[in-house]
């Protein structure tokens, strides 16, 4: 039977299916907007909380340097040892054996504090001693601080400013040298001058995690203009040379110098639209700006904008399952992001605990003994490592014997037995070639490394999965070395190892002068995110 016409004309397009297919749409497209409303404001926060994490990291530590500076400065100003040889030189300068040892001093204290230059002047303003040697005389600019500096009696750390001579920035400490015998009456100057290439502009532009435009600015104000103080990334010779009136409000460095503080957005030197973090240095006329440009941020949240309208069109074209999964990657890939960036910023908190503190012990500690028992203790504590031990090392005999441990032992260091007898297999693991080579040892799989097999069963019965070794070289000689132990295989990265051997280095520095002055020492440490301690000069 045939279909009757007008049954045909009176069918339509279920009414009720429109209205479920325009209201799930319309749910769909709402819900897609506040989905991606709230996770722009996540995204956000979470950048900011990012931006003002390494910028709190940067100023501590750049405060610190300055505090340490002057701290050296002090330490330096207070030596008596000091100053009897400089009165020494001034008044007998034919007195050619002290002259060499005040000029090897000099030269001491340059290299391991890595100034630039070290410079000795007398009341008259004249160069008496340098290092390097044979210097030109002071520039004008540095003259006329000396008679402020010499009737203030204290140290003075001098800002960033351009020298004369060679017309590059630097920054010094300028340490008035008194009589101690005849009422503080002053004998001279000594300038150590700072080269802010060397350490502190690196530091100021490394970032810690991977980025296009990222960059930390220091500035300070000059009456009514805003002045960069360091190189920058976008832009050549800018130091003491680009500045910015104070009008100009938009630009997160006025603000930072009108006192300003936390996260602003705005324009940066190049015009460019920023996200930044603006403070103040304690203690100093520094302003410290950290950003990085608003299309980077918020680049993550616009390829999320895209994935959620392909989400939706996806929906409405009934492949919501595909998409459901292509958004749960997403979602993952974001947090998998923040925990790396977490575990990054961790990563570096840990390390540069662990270098804090122990070069706060080297400054704090005299007894060498003490000091290799709490450098230990703090790598173990604050490091994450489940064992630590400094070694001596008998030249004559060719043994390693242990002489502080911290951590998990269980008398597994009493029971190593390292020789540097090369027909020995004990005296090629990493303790063994890190003092024979003078350079770090590193094993990152102590469970398959063939350099390992006398001890291989006793250290993974303790849990031990990477080692590395470095020696302690006092005076071109290996008297020993710090050797540390992980739970973990690949544990020692480049940057780490870097790091503990310039660790090592500072603890050798301190047995160096410990060997000295007979067991008294406040050792220097170079300025390596840490803490500085003072060289003393001879007897």
């Amino acid at each position: 039977m045939a279909a009757d016409p007008d049954d045909i004309k009176k069918f339509h397009f279920p009414p009720a299916v429109l209205l479920i297919f325009l209201f799930l749409a319309t749910g769909i497209v709402v819900l897609g907007f506040f989905a991606y409303r709230h996770h722009a404001q996540s995204h956000r926060a979470e950048t900011e909380s990012q931006l003002s994490a390494i910028a709190a990291l940067k100023a501590e530590e750049l405060t610190q340097y300055r505090r340490e500076r002057l701290e050296d400065a002090n330490l330096l100003f207070d030596d008596t040892s000091f100053a009897a040889l400089v009165r020494r030189h001034l008044e007998h300068p034919e007195d050619t054996i002290n002259s060499q040892r005040l000029q090897a001093w000099l030269r001491k204290l340059q290299t391991h504090y890595q100034y630039d230059q070290v410079r000795l002047l007398d009341t008259n303003g004249a160069t008496r001693l340098s290092a390097p040697e044979n210097l030109n005389q002071a520039s004008g600019g540095e003259l006329k601080m000396l008679s402020e500096i010499l009737q203030s009696g204290r140290p003075r750390f001098s800002d960033f400013y351009r020298s004369n001579n060679d017309q590059h920035v630097h920054l010094a400490l300028r340490v008035p040298i008194l009589d101690r015998e005849k009422g503080g009456q002053p004998l001279g100057l000594l300038s150590l001058r700072i080269d802010p290439e060397q350490y502190l502009y690196p530091f100021i532009q490394r970032w810690p995690i991977p980025s296009l435009t990222a960059e930390t600015l220091l500035v300070r104000r000059e009456g009514q203009e805003v002045v960069f103080l360091n190189a920058l990334r976008f832009q050549e010779n800018t130091a003491l040379n680009l500045r910015f009136p104070l009008t100009k409000a938009n630009l997160p460095a006025v603000r930072a110098a009108l006192g300003q503080t936390g996260i602003v957005t705005g324009l940066d030197y190049r015009g460019v639209s920023v996200l930044a973090d603006v403070r103040a240095l304690p203690d100093s006329p520094w302003f410290l700006v950290s950003k990085i440009d608003t299309w980077e941020a918020d680049a993550p949240l616009r390829e999320h904008l895209l994935l959620m309208g392909g989400f939706v069109l996806a929906l409405l074209l009934g492949l919501g399952t595909i998409m459901a999964l292509v958004w749960q990657r997403q979602r993952l890939g974001f947090y998998r992001e923040r925990l790396e960036t977490a575990a990054t910023l961790k990563n570096l908190n840990r390390v540069y605990a662990v270098l804090s503190n122990i070069n706060q012990t080297i400054v704090r500690v005299r007894d060498p003994q003490t000091l290799f028992q709490d450098a230990c203790r703090i790598a173990v504590e604050d490091g994450g490592f489940l064992l630590a031990w400094i070694s001596r090392f008998d030249k004559k005999s060719g043994k390693v014997q242990p002489v502080a441990t911290a951590g998990r032992d269980d008398g597994y260091v009493d029971q190593l037995c390292i020789s540097l007898d090369n027909d020995l297999l004990r005296g090629k693991g990493p303790t063994g070639e890190a003092i024979r080579t003078a350079g770090s040892a590193v094993c990152n799989d102590i469970e398959h490394d063939p350099r390992m097999a006398p001890w291989r069963a006793e250290a993974l019965k303790r849990g031990y999965r990477s080692s590395a070794a470095f020696p302690l070289v006092v005076s071109d000689t290996v008297r020993g070395a710090i050797s540390l132990y992980a739970d973990k295989t690949n544990f020692f990265n480049t940057n780490e190892v870097k790091l503990l051997d310039e660790l090592a280095r500072d603890i050798a520095f301190a047995l160096e002068f410990s060997d000295r002055v007979g067991g008294g020492v406040t050792p220097a440490v170079p300025p390596h995110h840490r803490a500085y301690g003072s060289v003393h000069g001879g007897s």
